[in-house]
């Protein structure tokens, strides 16, 4: 009698080659920021409702530069209204009263202002200059306030911010060298100074 042939099986065979199963890769952390600190304090003051979810607002990266001339160069931050809300949030329905950054105090104190002219949603708009400091280092701030003067309810669309910066101040020419830090940190708030999501946005 022949001795049975012993076949081989091929498919058990491949799931040993495949085994143990390669683990699946770890999840990436967070990007980190060195502004990651000032935006979990700022805007310096009293406001308890500073969380970037208490609201739908939040700023898309600048666009730019656009309608560039030899002098100046525009760049543009859409404002969205359409990011996810914390529930429950008394924010959720805020209006637009003031946009603040936190800028290089440089910028702030240079005369000419290298911040040439400023619109939202094509209406002009005049910023305020200030500093405040916090935890021993002094930052400029650029606001612009009143807006609810020209958008009493917020537009479903957003706002959209553009800077015409002037490109001979040697310094503050762009959103990288006016915004402090490797981000540009910005409020939005409501007209009773009680809602003040916070948050960051790259520079490009």
């Amino acid at each position: 009698m022949r001795s049975p042939v012993v076949h081989q099986d091929l498919k058990a065979s491949a799931s040993n080659a495949d085994w143990p199963p390669t683990p699946p890769s770890p999840p990436q952390p967070p990007v980190q920021h060195e502004n990651d600190a000032l935006v979990r304090k700022f805007p310096f003051a009293s406001c308890g409702a500073r969380k970037a979810d208490v609201s739908p607002y939040w700023m898309t990266p600048p666009v730019g530069p656009i309608n560039a001339t030899s002098s100046n160069e525009t760049y543009c931050w859409q404002v969205r209204a359409d990011g996810a809300v914390a529930g429950g949030s008394r924010c959720a329905t805020m209006t637009i009263y003031k946009l603040e950054f936190i800028v290089e105090r440089a910028c702030v104190e240079r005369f000419p202002r290298p911040l040439r002219a400023a619109t939202i949603n094509g209406v002009t708009v005049f910023p305020t200059y200030g500093r405040k400091t916090w935890k021993g280092t002094e930052y400029g701030m650029l606001s612009f306030s009143q807006l609810t003067e020209d958008f009493p309810m917020t537009p479903a669309g957003g706002l959209r911010l553009c800077l015409t910066l002037d490109t001979s101040s040697g310094s503050c020419a762009t959103p990288a060298e006016l915004c402090y830090g490797d981000t540009c940190v910005y409020s939005l708030y409501d007209p009773g100074f009680t809602c003040c999501p916070v948050s960051q946005v790259p520079y490009t």
